[in-house]
C-alpha cells in the first residue's frame, strides 16, 4: 500500500469525519481500545473519487481493492499514529 504521511492522514481523518464518519474516526483516535470499522463503500463514498483513483493506480489496485483494503487497515493506523487522541499534524 502507498505510504501516508502524518499530515495526509490527519487531512483524510477530518475529511471522513465531515462525511459522516465523525463516529468511527473518533474511535480510532481516542484512547479507547476499541476501533469501529469502517467498509471500503464508506470509504468510497467519503473521500474524493479522484484521490482513491490516484492512489489506487500508484498501488496497482482497482479502487475498490483500494478502498477496501484502506477500510481494513486504517483503524489500527490511524489508532496508532494518534496517541492520546492528537491527530497528526507534522512528519
Amino acid at each position: 500500500m502507498a505510504e501516508i504521511k502524518t499530515t495526509e492522514l490527519g487531512q483524510m481523518l477530518v475529511e471522513l469525519a465531515r462525511a459522516g464518519l465523525a463516529d468511527q474516526v473518533g474511535s480510532w483516535i481516542s484512547d479507547d481500545t476499541d476501533n469501529s470499522p469502517v467498509t471500503g463503500e464508506q470509504l468510497r463514498s467519503a473521500l474524493p473519487e479522484e484521490v482513491l483513483r490516484e492512489a489506487a493506480e500508484e498501488a496497482g489496485m482497482t479502487v475498490e481493492e483500494l478502498a477496501d483494503q484502506l477500510a481494513r487497515e486504517l483503524p489500527t493506523i490511524a489508532d496508532a499514529l494518534t496517541p492520546g487522541g492528537e491527530l497528526p499534524g507534522g512528519d
